[in-house]
């Protein structure tokens, strides 16, 4: 009669196990269950983490290279206007006066 009560426990261990497992959905609901399943779930969450914090990485400098175009952007148009002030300032059709307002705009 012991060995009908212990194995009617494990059965109800078993079946408690079973039943966790299909209202988790989950395969490993403890280490226990399965170790090496376990330890390879563990490894493969501390990758996902890394994988979202690379993501998340590339993803400021995009953003730090976008800001970074933006700015040279308005420089590479401050070069030009300078270049169209110089090229005015120097086709000998400009009096003294409008020269020198050629060079206030530049400065």
């Amino acid at each position: 009669m012991v060995g009908n009560g212990f194995l009617l426990n494990r059965n109800r261990s078993g079946l408690q196990s079973s039943l966790e497992r299909i209202s988790s959905g989950r395969r490993l609901n403890r280490a226990s269950t399965d170790p090496a399943a376990s330890a390879l779930s563990a490894l493969l969450r501390s990758d996902i983490s890394a994988l979202i914090q690379s993501v998340s990485n590339v993803e400021s400098g995009a953003n730090f290279v976008r800001t970074a175009e933006g700015g040279l952007a308005g420089v590479a148009d401050l070069v030009n206007r300078g270049r169209e002030l110089a090229i005015q300032s120097s086709n000998g059709t400009l009096n003294d006066s409008q020269r020198q307002a050629l060079d206030q705009e530049l400065s």
